[in-house]
């Protein structure tokens, strides 16, 4: 029950906007959120969990939130990419950098933003998993009135991409949502409308092996987990 406050912003010529998007570094020595510096609505800052030394890594554009830290803890993924770029944002929201606040670099693939997805890194720390607009197709929660389901509607338009962070190799595995990694990171599981209904499937990283798990036969909102044998 003990908590430690970890720093208190106090930057009275900042830009109002609130901090979020807390994530805490594997090794457990660093948070990493966002919150406004002294020149822009959102930047990256980091701090100790020990507290009292928050510092800011790097300025960011656009809206902006941090996912998570690679498994080693030398980056961080997040959404919005470094302020007063010369060059077009190419990968849209997705972009990772450095513990160092360095080497700001957008991913390619086509990751929806802003519904609540989220990217997942595979044990091994190479490959990025997520939910992206699948091609040539409408997401179906998007520019609707009235604003349809999100139970139903996210499986409209939706794919399972893989993006490796150093050959920037990308891979579209499937349709469907919410990929997660198996232990070993050799298969994903994910959610998917392609049989009867919304079910559980897998599939190998190298895109074989695609298989429906599940026949609950009935609509369940969840998230696959992994979980080990005997448990």
């Amino acid at each position: 029950g003990a908590h430690t406050v970890l720093t208190f912003l106090d930057e009275p010529d900042a830009p109002a906007s609130p901090v979020q998007g807390a994530a805490v570094s594997p090794d457990g020595q660093w948070v990493a959120f966002v919150a406004p510096s002294d020149t822009v609505h959102g930047a990256m800052w980091l701090v100790s969990t020990t507290g009292g030394d928050a510092r800011v890594l790097s300025n960011l554009s656009g809206v902006n939130y941090v996912f998570s830290w690679s498994p080693d803890s030398t980056h961080i993924l997040y959404a919005g990419g470094p302020a007063a770029t010369d060059t077009p944002i190419l990968g849209g929201p997705l972009w990772l950098m450095n513990v160092h606040g360095q080497n700001n670099r957008p991913f390619l693939n086509p990751f929806i933003f802003g519904w609540g997805f989220e990217p997942v890194w595979s044990p091994n720390g190479q490959w990025i998993a997520l939910t992206g607009y699948d091609e040539g197709q409408d997401f179906g929660c998007a520019q609707k009135d009235p604003r349809p389901d999100p139970e139903t509607c996210e499986f409209e338009g939706t794919g399972i991409y893989m993006e490796n962070i150093v050959t920037r190799e990308m891979r579209r595995l499937a349709r469907g949502i919410r990929p997660t990694w198996s232990p070993d990171g050799l298969m994903l599981a994910f959610l998917s409308n392609e049989g009867s209904g919304p079910e559980i499937w897998v599939i190998q990283a190298d895109g074989t092996g695609l298989r429906q798990v599940t026949a609950i036969g009935q609509f369940q909102y969840f998230q696959p987990v992994w979980v080990p044998v005997g448990r």
